[in-house]
């Protein structure tokens, strides 16, 4: 691994850039001698992103196999309680308009990631019946 100064980061940025997106380079960033950032990849970043992913999966998974998960039900009513934009409601109807108007500001991607955490979590956290 290389590591450089933030001065000569800032000197030779394309360089390093290149060496990190086409050399498969992991840059250091140091100031004052001391570690304080790394450049790699958008590829290294991707796998770390993946890793992070499978760890917090197989936490929620341990979690919920030793029965220290809440309830997805009581989850819900806590979050409904805590926020403004969600009035606690039984009224289905309710809860969707207030769900709708929380998604209207979202981009297509937002929403696409709230139903894939919505998707790992329903598939980690089954509804108990």
């Amino acid at each position: 691994m290389t590591v450089t100064s933030i001065s000569e980061l800032k000197n030779a940025l394309s360089e390093f850039l290149n060496r990190a997106a086409y050399g498969r380079e992991r840059i250091i960033v140091a100031s004052r001698g001391k570690p304080k950032a790394a450049v790699i990849g958008i590829d290294d970043l991707r796998r770390l992103e993946e890793l992070e992913d499978a760890l917090a999966a197989h936490e929620a998974l341990e979690a919920y196999e030793a029965g220290e998960t809440t309830p997805w039900q009581e989850a819900k009513a806590e979050l409904a309680e805590g926020s403004d934009d969600i009035p606690p409601s039984e009224d289905p109807d309710q809860a969707l308009e207030a769900w709708q108007q929380v998604y209207e500001g979202l981009s297509e991607q937002e929403v696409v990631e709230i139903e894939s955490i919505a998707l790992a979590r329903d598939h980690f956290m089954p509804q108990q019946n």
